[in-house]
């Protein structure tokens, strides 16, 4: 059986606030398979919303005159503009990300605190209606936030989290006419990071894996360097298919926004960079959304577009203002979604996040590559 390709994109709660002012009923589900709502939090070793306004009192009003009372009920109640669009899209509830991983280490310390989390995820996804759960810890046993709990084993214990969430979300299946309620992981893509992972029982336990293939160049770096380039993908999928997890598990991230650099000379990858020289951000230094490259660094504006062949990665440069910038396009996005699938053989893509594309252009080309409508 030839199951159709993800298409996945990440909804994230502080969106909906000024100055990006993006509502959840502006997420184009006609071209995306799934949405994960970043982020739920966890405290006192549960499932919590991580912003209960936004997430469940926040009040939107359906075209039929009902009331959806925050994000959640907006993706999942069946009187919503969204599921009137597309009722097909699954919807799966992001836990952790960087902010609220601190827990995740004490969660799955010991079978009984994996199974008073696992109890909490089946009760919020009965409770808001979502049709699944991803995982986002970062990062497990180093990397991510000061603050985070740490442990030797939390490789090994990650999968254990896994699998005690796995059967509880089977138990909740067959209490709902063998409903199949999804799990994924949203994992590292540079090995430093996942090598602590059990890969092989992580990924048995998960329906998908989701390389976060993407942030591989920013403030940090010393030279011009694509923050997202095809090579990227190819390192993670051989690095993970030889630790045992199936190519057809993994899905690819693709980014919706740019990474800036500032006093660049040269429009070439590997160029010096001034760290004195500002670089120019959409919300935050170095990161400029695909809606504002698409309006502000044009032709026009002084700047080039060149696609990188071998890293299927366009180059925005200005010389004027030695702006250089490592962005997507539409050619990139559909480029890189379509090798994902045909050549590395992954299930799909998923896109981060979907308020830097709010004309879905990107979201669009991911779509037109991998077939999907609606």
């Amino acid at each position: 059986m030839v199951h159709q390709p993800i298409n996945l994109g990440y909804y994230c709660s502080w969106t909906v606030y000024g100055p990006r002012n993006y509502s959840p009923l502006d997420i184009p589900v006609e071209k995306l398979t799934h949405v994960a709502y970043a982020f739920a939090n966890i405290q006192n070793g549960v499932i919590v919303p991580g912003d209960l306004w936004a997430d469940a009192q926040k009040p939107y009003t359906a075209p039929n005159g009902t009331t959806l009372l925050g994000a959640y009920a907006v993706l999942n109640h069946p009187d919503s503009p969204l599921r009137q669009r597309n009722r097909n899209f699954k919807s799966l509830i992001s836990i952790g990300g960087w902010t609220f991983s601190k827990e995740f280490s004490l969660v799955a310390r010991t079978p009984e605190a994996r199974q008073k989390f696992a109890d909490s995820v089946v009760q919020f996804i009965e409770q808001y209606g979502f049709q699944g759960c991803d995982l986002d810890w970062e990062f497990p046993g180093e990397g991510g936030l000061p603050e985070n709990h740490r442990h030797p084993d939390d490789g090994k214990n990650f999968t254990l989290l896994a699998q005690a969430l796995r059967q509880s979300l089977d138990q909740l299946g067959a209490r709902r006419n063998n409903q199949h309620y999804i799990l994924s992981a949203c994992t590292a893509h540079a090995e430093w990071l996942y090598k602590n992972l059990d890969l092989p029982g992580l990924g048995h336990a998960c329906d998908h894996l989701l390389l976060m293939t993407y942030d591989a160049a920013g403030a940090w770096s010393k030279t011009t360097a694509h923050h997202a380039p095809f090579s990227c993908i190819e390192s993670a999928v051989r690095g993970y298919t030889a630790r045992g997890v199936p190519a057809a598990k993994l899905l690819a991230g693709l980014p919706l926004a740019g990474r800036s650099f500032g006093g660049v000379c040269s429009g070439n990858v590997g160029a010096p960079i001034n760290k004195e020289a500002p670089a120019p951000g959409t919300h935050a230094k170095g990161i400029v959304d695909y809606d504002d490259l698409a309006a502000n660094y044009t032709q026009a504006h002084g700047y080039s577009w060149q696609l990188d062949p071998q890293a299927m990665t366009p180059v925005v440069f200005n010389p004027n203002t030695q702006v250089w910038v490592t962005a997507e396009s539409e050619e990139s996005i559909m480029k890189k979604a379509k090798a994902s699938v045909e050549q590395l053989g992954l299930s799909g893509v998923f896109l981060w996040e979907l308020s830097q594309d709010r004309r879905a252009v990107l979201t669009g080309a991911a779509a037109k590559a991998l077939n999907i409508a609606h």
